[in-house]
């Protein structure tokens, strides 16, 4: 199994840096079904997202989705809180990272 999620995240990453984001997208989704107990996948789906202009919200729900399961991740914690400064909203975005203390 995890040879089979690690051809599978290189697979999401190579289409990433090759700026196939819908693919990638594709594959970061089907590693976070497949591998329910990571950080990894959700983060790297809500990157996914970050890169992409106007997906703020789409990162948001990935992170409060995958912070219910793992709510003292200090990377998923950061992802949100970066992008809720991009959003604007400074006040939940100074309380997540004070979460990562």
């Amino acid at each position: 199994m995890s040879i089979h999620l690690c051809e599978l995240a290189a697979q999401g990453v190579h289409a990433w840096k090759e700026g196939h984001v819908d693919e990638a997208q594709k594959i970061f989704e089907r590693l976070c079904d497949l591998d329910t107990g990571s950080t990894l996948w959700p983060l790297w789906l809500a990157r996914l997202q970050l890169a992409d202009e106007g997906k703020e919200r789409n990162a948001l729900a990935i992170c409060d989705s995958a912070l219910s399961r793992h709510p003292h991740c200090a990377e998923l914690l950061v992802v949100r809180a970066r992008t809720h400064l991009l959003i604007g909203n400074h006040a939940i975005a100074r309380h997540d990272l004070e979460l990562c203390q």
